[in-house]
């Protein structure tokens, strides 16, 4: 059972270009950049815009691109992107604003 984890993890790593001794707060990140680039290059897809309305209804557009989502940090991805099930929930605001 241990070895099967072990396994999926190796995977997970290989698959993302990770290096083996990362941090687990950077593993994270980069399962959730690698969610967002899927998702996003799709819908709205890259050069598309998001759409934001706030509480008080101002209505912001965000470019959406795969160099803006590679430029994010790490902390910014891990504060701004959230998987539940198979939805991601987005500020958009603070990783395209």
């Amino acid at each position: 059972m241990l070895q099967s984890i072990y396994n999926t993890v190796d995977g997970v790593l290989k698959q993302l270009n990770l290096p083996p001794d990362l941090e687990p707060s950077q593993g994270a990140a980069a399962i959730l950049r690698n969610l967002l680039l899927s998702k996003a290059s799709t819908k709205p897809g890259f050069g598309g815009y998001m759409v934001n309305v706030s509480d008080g209804g101002k209505i912001t557009f965000d470019q959406v691109t795969q160099e803006k989502i590679n430029s994010v940090s790490d902390e910014t991805i891990l504060n701004s992107v959230y998987a539940n099930g198979a939805s991601l929930i987005i500020n958009s605001n603070a990783l395209f604003g």
